[in-house]
């Protein structure tokens, strides 16, 4: 999976592809052209293996962060706080 697959597929969880448009910027000097995910030395070494796939994380890391959201915009606007 490419960045920018990830990055459409959690644009899709959140409903807002329209924030991302690809190309706008010039890529860096120095950025790298490929990043390499690899987990096999977790996994020799202590026994670590993902507990979900990628989009199975992905949405619930979504879902998580916009339970915690609402529920902090909730409890500002039933706690303000005065200056």
């Amino acid at each position: 999976m490419t960045i920018n697959e990830l990055v459409r597929v959690i644009c899709e969880q959140v409903g807002r592809s329209d924030l991302i448009r690809f190309g706008e910027l010039p890529t860096r000097s120095g950025e790298p052209k490929e990043l390499i995910a690899d987990t096999s030395k977790l996994t020799n070494k202590i026994g670590w293996s993902p507990e979900y796939d990628l989009h199975t994380g992905i949405e619930k890391t979504v879902h998580w962060w916009q339970n915690k959201l609402s529920h902090d915009i909730h409890s500002l606007k039933n706690n303000p706080q005065t200056s």
